[in-house]
């Protein structure tokens, strides 16, 4: 399944949830690391495993593609 998420929209969501609610340091840290996984790929996907509700485990991987002459 492929989602498309238009960025302004997402990142105006992100900061008033995130407003909403004090997040821990932890917390904090891995959204960071996953944004930058984001942020890092230019074709590709970003797959979160979670575990009892919590962030266990951040997989990117990278798609190169070649133009064929």
């Amino acid at each position: 399944m492929s989602v498309e998420i238009n960025r302004q929209n997402f990142d105006n969501t992100a900061q008033t949830d995130l407003s909403r609610q004090a997040i821990s340091a932890e917390e904090a840290e891995i959204l960071g690391k996953v944004l930058q996984a984001v942020r890092q790929i230019k074709f590709g996907y970003v797959q979160i495993t979670l575990q009892d509700g919590h962030v266990v485990q951040i997989d990117r991987t990278e798609k190169q593609r070649f133009n064929p002459k």
